[in-house]
């Protein structure tokens, strides 16, 4: 983010990366979503969530049987660290 010209950022793309066992952000993942944060803060500019799952690892299920999608939980992350869900796009 140092350094970067955010004057005419359209959007900020944020690629998943994959969910630990238990449905949460991997630390990897954990870092892009923090630079992203930065940038929102820095420009005001949305959110896009990338990601849905991998063919190689079963997807998590929740109960109601939907898949747990990796964007869907980079977006949460974001809420909780004060982003509006309008502001969010995945």
């Amino acid at each position: 983010v140092e350094g970067a010209d955010l004057d005419d950022l359209d959007a900020i793309v944020v690629l998943a990366g994959g969910l630990t066992e238990v449905g949460g952000v991997p630390k990897w993942v954990e870092g892009r979503l923090n630079t992203a944060l930065k940038m929102h803060d820095q420009t005001g500019s949305v959110i896009l969530c990338t990601g849905a799952g991998t063919p190689h690892k079963a997807p998590i299920l929740l109960p109601n049987g939907h898949v747990l999608h990796e964007s869907t939980v980079c977006a949460q992350y974001l809420i909780d660290r004060g982003v509006s869900p309008e502001n969010i796009i995945k």
